[in-house]
């Protein structure tokens, strides 16, 4: 059964007066993490989770990264089940499995911490390998967007809903939230919906534009934040909403990535910036007035005295808290040691140098392009050692280097 909600009458709301609000940053606020200063294997990172007792599982270009504050533990395809190195999504469930998205049509995996399972099209009822959302809800449900519908998996059994037999707006499903009363809120290219096991409720207005939607949140009191790609940020509480683009509100852009709600309700959310609402204020930071890295944040988790983890597209990790960060001792990343090997010259045409190594170490490095391949490895026989790069088109590569202790990835480029 459908129930399809048009709200083609505006209702009229009190917007307010918004207030934009240039953040003063101190530098005891912000930690920057990233493939110079730390285990990360690549300054690209799409996904960050916190588990129960502080680790973050973070989700990269360069693999499956864990942190627990001092140590960083990476798994990839050369060291695990991971079917490939570019991790979209890490979502964890009651018993902190990881449940992992991989670019590239590489299906569903779960981590118990020891062993690997990877679901795709030749072994289940997923009906694409392209996972672009996952969500859990409180029975163990696990529920996979992709961009072939929606898919419940409770375990054993595969049930798809799409186009054809639900009320889905379109099968790309981008994002997937649960509110406290079970109902699904689904992000697709075309709209967002809600689905409480039974009705489908489709959203369309001039407040709910039929565009694509980059992600959901739902905050303490089960209001639904929609952030669109072209078409702002909405809000809904349950009788009438709101939108907020670049014409009513100082959203830098019209478009709202990852959206979360903190212990006391301001939403935080990118833009081509990191912004905290609450109440018609609106603060921003960017790479202008603070030390976020990029402003391309895709992802945005906040652990339990408040500090703020953003993973960007290109400048690594950065760790925020107004006020102050708290219990983060920036000592903890990797260490500067006199062996941090380095790339010499970068941009490049013929070939690369890595310096800075110790033999003893028995060190070997890879070559990986932009979309995770590996294209070459071999193992490093002296230091200022030449790698020909004559093979390689002109564009963006990372050469990982790794002496079974620590891995770290550089990214160069071939002119």
């Amino acid at each position: 059964m459908k129930k399809i909600l048009i709200l083609l009458v505006i209702t009229t709301l009190l917007i307010g007066h918004t207030l934009s609000v240039k953040a003063q940053v101190k530098s005891t606020e912000w930690i920057v993490y990233d493939t110079t200063n730390s285990g990360l294997p690549s300054n690209g990172v799409k996904s960050i989770v916190i588990d129960s007792i502080g680790n973050k599982w973070i989700g990269t270009y360069g693999g499956l990264v864990k942190f627990d504050g001092a140590t960083w533990t990476i798994w990839d395809t050369s060291n695990s089940g991971l079917p490939n190195n570019n991790v979209e999504i890490v979502v964890l469930d009651s018993a902190e499995n990881k449940w992992i998205g991989t670019f590239w049509g590489s299906g569903l995996t779960k981590f118990d911490g020891t062993t690997w399972i990877t679901w795709n099209t030749s072994n289940s009822g997923l009906p694409s390998n392209f996972v672009t959302a996952i969500s859990i809800d409180d029975t163990g449900n696990v529920w996979i967007g992709t961009i072939a519908g929606l898919t419940k998996y409770n375990g054993t059994t595969w049930t798809t809903w799409n186009t054809s037999n639900s009320g889905l707006p379109d099968n790309s499903v981008n994002s997937i939230v649960i509110d406290s009363a079970d109902n699904k809120w689904i992000g697709t290219g075309y709209g967002f919906v809600k689905f409480d096991g039974i009705t489908w409720t489709t959203f369309y207005s001039v407040i709910f534009p039929y565009c694509y939607v980059y992600s959901l949140t739902v905050d303490q009191i089960n209001n639904v934040w929609i952030g669109y790609g072209g078409c702002g940020l909405s809000y809904y509480n349950g009788n009438s909403g709101i939108n907020y683009n670049t014409s009513n509100s100082p959203l830098p852009v019209n478009s709202a990535g990852a959206l979360v709600i903190d212990s006391i309700g301001n939403l935080w959310l990118s833009s081509q910036s990191l912004i905290k609402y609450n109440m018609g204020v609106w603060t921003i930071w960017d790479t202008t007035n603070s030390e976020l890295p990029d402003n391309n944040a895709g992802s945005i988790a906040i652990d339990n005295v408040g500090n703020k983890w953003i993973g960007t597209w290109y400048g690594g990790l950065a760790v925020f808290r107004e006020g102050g960060i708290v219990g983060i001792n920036n000592e903890n990343s990797f260490p500067k040691k006199k062996n941090d090997f380095a790339v010499f010259p970068n941009p490049a045409n013929q070939y690369i140098e890595i310096t800075g190594v110790f033999i003893g170490n028995e060190y070997y490095y890879e070559i990986i392009d932009s979309e995770g391949k590996t294209l070459s490895s071999n193992k490093i026989v002296q230091n200022n050692q030449k790698i020909n790069i004559k093979n390689l088109s002109s564009g963006i590569y990372f050469i990982k280097v790794n002496n079974k202790a620590n891995i770290k990835t550089v990214k160069f480029i071939v002119m």
